[in-house]
């Protein structure tokens, strides 16, 4: 093999090993925003529910003349 094939293998490798870690970024960047989406996703519903069972709790006290 002459200068010109392993120079032409080295610029092959780093042009594969600099795509290979950008999309590595991007799949990373990707995850992160699911990740981002999910845990709002999840406030939510968790705030839904709260709000939910404080509304039983009265409807309850209600009935039972606590309230």
């Amino acid at each position: 093999m002459n200068a010109q094939q392993q120079n032409n293998m080295k610029a092959q490798a780093n042009e594969a090993s600099e795509k290979t870690q950008e999309k590595g970024n991007q799949m990373m960047d990707s995850i992160s925003n699911a990740g981002g989406q999910m845990k709002q996703s999840m406030q939510e519903t968790g705030g839904q529910m709260k709000e939910m069972a404080s509304n039983m709790a009265d409807s309850a006290k209600e009935a039972t003349g606590m309230k």
